[in-house]
């Protein structure tokens, strides 16, 4: 039976994790409100064919990111929150140094894989050493403004009031750079530096912020700047480091795979109303990302203090989060055809269909948002890692056919496949892991 203190526990955590996402969720809802305006914007300025190919560029220089850039706001998270628990300040402002570390290493090999991918990736998408260049200079950008590390560290220090403050500059940098393109230089060319200054900006904010914090709590990174004793320090910290990070890649795949498998297979102008559906469909689902940055620092610190405790949390996650998913699935089918009229116009309602079934796959990843986290609490990199591999592998055979048979609903169809596979196995996963905590915190 839970003890009294266990039942305290179960309740804070529960209350921390929906009160973080809570301002998570006002920031991002914020920046969805805004997103359709500058989505809007930049769709009715360019035109199909020329959103379509900005639309590519956008999916490319993402992707570059994604596959390549670490992001170690986990293992600031997963290692930090015992220094934090055990006031270790200078193991904790070592463990920094190593993330930031992580960051510009990662970023440097970005830039060049981003130079070399486009000479490979530009001839199936039709690009021309223009283009090419956009893509190339759009994702050196993305990769020299770095957000995770300052990231992990409010969220380690629970300061998502200020993370959600930086967040809004975001959609309101690129409001504001749409507007002046639109005005000033309608074309793509405009638009991708107003996306781009809004990365560099939110990656100053979080610096700023964090910095702050850090200071704050007698932390000093620059006064350890060295990489001496961190892996003793921190038992697995680059075993758990490449398998978080190949994990979220792999968690990634279909974020920005199907938008460049659809540009391949259909042209750049369908490209850009399958990256709309997508967007739209990520814009409903925001809760998913939101839920698992507040829920896994909550469960590392009950991995710590109480093992038995998280698996009601997680079943107290997963109940809210059904009945969420349900409703936006509800929401995407009766409201998605005035909503990409009203704010794209009639030119995109081929969106429909994909952006009814991808947010279909959407809602299943909200209603798993708790299971990964916890596989990962328990410092099972490999085991999220090896279950990510299955999904995306399945996305990837599965891509091809569907397309060649179906066009982009059957990129749409692929995902929704690909999260039904990954809701099962990742539930199982955590399923097994949580009686295994349940003995082991019982235990004397």
């Amino acid at each position: 039976m839970p003890t009294a203190e266990s039942k305290r526990r179960v309740a804070e955590s529960t209350k921390r994790i929906f009160l973080n996402a809570g301002w998570l969720l006002g920031s991002k809802g914020v920046g969805g409100l805004l997103s359709l305006v500058y989505l809007a914007i930049a769709a009715r300025t360019l035109g199909a064919d020329a959103f379509g190919q900005f639309a590519l560029v956008l999916t490319y220089g993402q992707a570059v990111g994604t596959f390549v850039q670490f992001q170690p706001w986990q293992v600031v998270v997963q290692f930090g929150a015992r220094h934090l628990h055990e006031r270790a300040g200078d193991r904790l402002a070592r463990l920094i140094h190593f993330a930031v570390a992580l960051d510009i290493g990662s970023a440097v090999v970005g830039a060049l894989v981003a130079v070399a991918g486009v000479r490979l990736i530009g001839p199936l998408l039709g690009w021309g050493d223009e283009i090419g260049w956009r893509a190339t200079l759009f994702a050196v950008a993305i990769l020299a403004a770095p957000q995770s590390t300052p990231t992990g560290v409010l969220r380690l220090f629970d300061r998502y009031a200020l993370a959600a403050t930086a967040g809004t500059v975001t959609p309101v940098v690129r409001l504001v750079g749409a507007v002046l393109a639109a005005l000033l230089a309608p074309d793509i060319d405009g638009f991708l530096l107003a996306w781009a200054a809004s990365e560099v900006a939110t990656a100053l904010a979080l610096w700023f912020y964090a910095a702050r914090e850090l200071r704050l709590n007698g932390v000093h990174p620059l006064r350890e700047a060295s990489l001496d004793g961190v892996r003793r320090e921190n038992d697995g910290i680059w075993r758990f480091a490449w398998f978080s990070n190949l994990n979220m890649t792999l968690g990634h795949v279909w974020l920005q795979v199907g938008t460049l498998a659809v540009g391949w297979s259909g042209g750049a102008a369908l490209a850009g109303s399958y990256r709309l559906a997508f967007q739209f469909a990520q814009a409903l689902a925001k809760p998913t990302p939101l839920l698992t940055r507040a829920i896994y620092p909550e469960f590392a610190r009950l991995t710590i203090v109480d093992r038995a405790a998280l698996g009601q949390v997680l079943a107290r996650t997963t109940a809210l989060t059904l009945g969420l998913a349900v409703l936006l699935v509800l929401l995407a089918a009766v409201a998605g055809r005035p909503f990409l009229t009203l704010v794209a116009g009639p030119a995109y309602l081929s969106a429909y269909l994909p952006l009814v079934v991808l947010t279909s796959a959407a809602a299943l990843n909200l209603v798993g948002v708790s299971f990964e986290p916890a596989i990962l609490a328990f410092n099972r990199p490999a085991t999220a890692l090896v279950l990510r591999a299955i999904a995306a592998g399945a996305y990837l055979a599965a891509l091809w056919p569907m397309l060649d048979r179906f066009g982009a609903i059957g990129a749409a169809y692929a995902a929704l496949g690909a999260s039904a596979l990954s809701l099962v196995m990742m539930g199982a996963a955590a399923g097994l892991l949580l009686p295994r905590a349940a003995r082991g915190a019982s235990r004397p």
